[in-house]
């Protein structure tokens, strides 16, 4: 909310990214293709990372200067875990489907 990105204060779970799954509301459409493509989330699709996934994650990281311009340093800290990560979150996410 601080940073104009949202209209009210969300919380870390609100924003944490552990994968698009058909339920989640993503700018970027990848529930779509996860419910069509029938898997759990976009992590477990044969195809991640697609360029879907890499604008995502490129755009997500463009927010980071503002966020921690606008944030406490305690603040950008739960940002990071619970939004700057989604990158990891999803590799871990792949490396389980392909194990």
């Amino acid at each position: 909310m601080k940073t104009g990105y949202r209209d009210r204060i969300v919380s870390s779970e609100e924003i944490s990214c552990t994968g698009c799954s058909p339920d989640n509301w993503c700018r970027y459409h990848v529930n779509r293709c996860v419910s069509a493509k029938q898997i759990s989330d976009c992590g477990k699709c044969g195809l991640y990372p697609c360029a879907v996934i890499e604008e995502c994650f490129a755009v997500t990281q463009s927010f980071a200067p503002s966020c921690r311009t606008a944030c406490s340093p305690e603040e950008y800290d739960r940002m990071v875990k619970a939004f700057f990560e989604k990158k990891k979150n999803l590799d871990q996410s792949a490396r389980e489907r392909r194990d």
